[in-house]
């Protein structure tokens, strides 16, 4: 059962819901960001000034620009203060519980799934002035949608590798052809071009009296270049250019990764308005209709 406007709102949305999507996004995750931060900097001010080193306070938030990816977002930027516990106990009960073999595909996945759901539990449990009615859905369905989302990108990544790879083997088996036929036929080329006995005599009198020529030519030029050694300095070799000419390949090989991070910023981006909004509207809609919205009154509609 798909849940009511779950992506076939997207030809309904006002250009006024983007922009409470985006502004309850970013005040969203600002708001979590924001008090991590400043937690992490107060305690590592305190134990830093008690005589602690700053190498036992790294940062708690990585850097923005690895976001092109939803992994990525979760795993280089995200703070991980209860990552490792999370998949701990989701590997405890995939592998030692349900038997699931280790370093496998599906262990793997079920692992991801099972910490994302631990962690809609934790977030169920803690929200503050939210009711479990109104908290339960809404959380579940945002932390699985993350999930959801990587397993996403997996997929068409490991699609597109694939699809590459066939077509790479596709192009090298037709060169590989074109030159085994062009060898074939070379035999016959030459057969064909060989010349008669006689014209193969001519050629070689030829060549012995150019070469007779020749020698007497360089004998007079290495004469004449022992002579102007005595009177001319010698020169320093010239070094020779370094070009540095970038393969095509290369460089459509770095447009390429360019324009998947633009679009993977695109992607994370949208994924976070959609899911984040979503979200917190749920939850503030459960919260009115309960009359428990902290900035609910008489009169609201």
């Amino acid at each position: 059962m798909v849940p009511d406007g779950f992506l076939h709102r997207l030809s309904e949305v006002s250009g006024r819901e983007w922009i409470i999507r985006v502004y309850m996004t970013l005040v969203g995750k600002g708001e979590v960001y924001l008090t991590l931060r400043a937690g992490h900097s107060l305690v590592s001010l305190i134990g830093v000034g008690f005589g602690d080193t700053p190498e036992r306070y790294p940062p708690l938030f990585g850097s923005i620009q690895e976001t092109y990816r939803v992994r990525r977002f979760y795993v280089y930027f995200w703070h991980h203060l209860v990552r490792k516990v999370f998949t701990t106990h989701s590997s405890l009960v995939v592998n030692d519980i349900l038997r699931v073999p280790r370093n496998t595909e599906v262990s793997r996945y079920l692992v991801l799934t099972g910490s994302f759901f631990m962690s809609a539990g934790m977030h169920i449990f803690i929200a503050p002035n939210i009711p479990l009615k109104c908290s339960i859905w809404p959380q579940l369905r945002y932390y699985l949608s993350i999930a959801g989302a990587i397993v996403l990108e997996d997929v068409l990544i490991i699609t597109y590798n694939q699809t590459k790879k066939r077509l790479g083997a596709r192009e090298a088996t037709d060169k590989a052809g074109s030159v085994n036929a062009t060898k074939t036929e070379r035999p016959t080329d030459i057969q064909r071009s060989e010349k008669s006995s006689d014209d193969m005599v001519l050629r070689e009198a030829d060549q012995t009296v150019t070469n007779q020529v020749t020698g007497a030519k360089i004998d007079a030029q290495t004469d004449g270049n022992a002579l102007r050694k005595r009177d001319v300095a010698p020169q320093e070799p010239k070094a020779e250019k370094s070009a540095s000419v970038v393969p095509t390949a290369a460089v459509s090989t770095t447009a390429t990764s360019k324009l998947f991070k633009v679009l993977g910023y695109v992607w994370v981006f949208a994924f976070e308005v959609w899911s984040t909004s979503k979200f917190l509207y749920l939850t503030q809609q459960c919260q009115i209709k309960l009359n428990t919205w902290p900035f609910y009154w008489e009169g609201d509609d």
